[in-house]
C-alpha cells in the first residue's frame, strides 16, 4: 500500500456486511447464514473451508477466523468493554472463591499455569517478556510442550526455598488453565493427563478445584478434563471465531492479565487501531512483500528480549535457594508464531521469522525489521 487510501480501503475490506454485522459489531454466523468462497475475495483465505472445493466450497460452522480485526471492534463499545471485563473480574474471583472454600480463607491466587500449545501459550510468554503482565497479584507461566524438564522448572520455582517438602501447600494457591481450541490437539491433553493432574491428586489436591479448560466440546481435551472441571468461553463476544494465535484478543490473555495484575478494561481499549496504525501495518505488509525475502529478522527492544530470567528479588542468591532460572521466551517467539501460521504456509511465498539475532546473519535473504518499545 502507498497511500492513506489505500491501506483504509484494504482494511474495510475485512468490515464488508457479508463478513461482519455493524449493528451488533459481531462477525457473521457461517452457522446460521451460509457462505462460499466466491461470496467475498477475503473468504478464500481468512476462513476454514476446503481449498479443494474451490470457490464453490462453503465456510464451515466454527470456520471464519475473523476476530482479530472484529473483536477490537466490539470492544471499542465501553459498554462492551465493561462487560467483557465484569465477565473476566468474575471469573478469576470464582477461581480464588473455590480455593478459599478449599483451604480457607487466607487462601488466594498466586499462579496460574497455563497449558497449552504454539499461540496460546506464546502469547502469555510475550506479555511477560514485554511487561504486559505485571505479576503483581498472580505469577503466571505458560507450558507448552511435553519436556518434563520444562514442568519441574515451573514447579521447582512454585514451591520456593521450601524445595519440595513446600509444594503441596503452594500449589494450594495455583489454578491450571488448559487449552486446546483443536479436537485432536495433544500437548496439553498429555501434560494434564500425564504430569499436571497426577501431580495434584499425589499432594491430596482436589483437581476440580484447581483445573479448569478452554477448548471445544467432545474435544481430546474436553474428554480428558470431563466434568465437574469448568469450561472458559475463549472469546467475551461467545464467538468461535479466533485460533490459539489470537488469544490476545481472547480471555485466553485476559484472564492471565487480571490474574497478574493488570486491567483487562484499559487493554482492550488499546486495541483498537488508529488510522495511522493501520496504514504503519500494511505499508509494512508491502515492503516486505516487495522485497522478495523469505526471512524477517525481528530485532527487539534490548529489554524483551532476555531468554533467561529469575523470578523475583535476590539475583544468584535466590537462585541457589530456588534452583535454575526460569524459562522467559522472548517476545519475537509470539510474533514468529502468530506470523508463520497465518501467512508462512503458502506454497511460493513462505515467510519466516528469525529470532533473537543481534544482526541479520544473511543479508541477502533477511529483511530486517526493528522494533521500538513504547516511550
Amino acid at each position: 500500500m502507498h497511500n492513506a487510501a489505500d491501506s483504509a480501503a484494504w482494511f474495510a475490506r475485512f468490515f464488508d456486511p457479508v463478513l461482519f454485522d455493524e449493528g451488533t459489531l459481531l462477525t457473521v454466523d457461517p452457522a446460521t447464514t451460509e457462505l462460499h468462497v466466491r461470496d467475498h475475495p477475503l473468504l478464500s483465505t481468512v476462513s476454514l473451508a476446503d481449498p479443494a472445493g474451490g470457490a464453490d466450497a462453503r465456510v464451515p460452522p466454527k470456520g471464519l477466523i475473523l476476530a482479530p480485526f472484529h473483536v477490537p471492534k466490539w470492544m471499542s463499545e465501553p459498554a462492551n468493554r465493561v462487560s467483557a471485563a465484569k465477565a473476566v473480574e468474575d471469573l478469576v474471583a470464582r477461581m480464588e472463591s473455590a480455593l478459599r472454600d478449599k483451604y480457607g480463607p487466607n487462601a488466594a491466587l498466586r499462579h496460574v499455569i497455563w497449558a497449552g500449545m504454539g499461540g496460546s501459550v506464546e502469547d502469555k510468554l510475550a506479555g511477560l517478556a514485554a511487561g504486559l503482565l505485571p505479576e503483581t497479584r498472580a505469577q503466571v507461566w505458560g507450558l507448552d510442550d511435553v519436556d518434563g524438564d520444562s514442568l519441574a522448572q515451573i514447579l521447582t520455582a512454585i514451591a520456593g526455598p521450601g524445595g519440595p517438602s513446600a509444594l503441596g501447600e503452594a500449589l494450594k494457591g495455583a489454578v491450571v488453565v488448559a487449552q486446546a481450541l483443536g479436537m485432536t490437539s495433544v500437548e496439553p491433553v498429555f501434560n494434564c493427563a500425564r504430569a499436571l493432574v497426577p501431580a495434584f491428586e499425589k499432594l491430596g489436591l482436589d483437581p476440580a478445584t484447581h483445573f479448569y479448560k478452554v477448548t471445544i466440546p467432545g474435544s481430546l481435551l474436553d474428554q480428558q478434563l470431563a466434568d465437574p472441571v469448568a469450561s472458559i468461553t475463549h472469546q467475551p463476544t461467545g464467538q468461535s471465531s479466533a485460533a490459539g494465535r489470537h488469544d490476545y484478543i481472547a480471555n485466553g490473555l485476559l484472564v492471565p492479565l487480571l490474574a497478574a495484575g493488570g486491567s483487562p478494561e484499559a487493554y482492550m481499549q488499546a486495541l483498537q487501531l488508529d488510522e495511522a496504525q493501520v496504514r504503519e501495518a500494511f505499508d509494512l505488509a508491502n515492503w516486505l512483500y516487495a522485497t522478495g525475502k523469505q526471512a524477517v529478522v525481528l530485532l527487539l527492544p534490548r529489554e524483551w528480549r532476555g531468554r533467561w530470567h529469575a523470578r523475583g528479588a535476590g539475583g544468584a542468591a535466590a537462585e541457589a535457594a530456588t534452583g535454575p532460572h526460569v524459562e522467559w521466551r522472548d517476545a519475537s517467539l509470539w510474533f514468529k508464531q502468530h506470523l508463520e501460521e497465518s501467512l508462512g504456509k503458502v506454497p511460493g511465498r513462505v515467510l519466516k521469522v528469525v529470532t533473537t539475532l543481534e544482526e541479520p546473519t544473511d543479508p541477502a535473504t533477511q529483511a530486517v525489521v526493528a522494533v521500538h518499545a513504547p516511550s
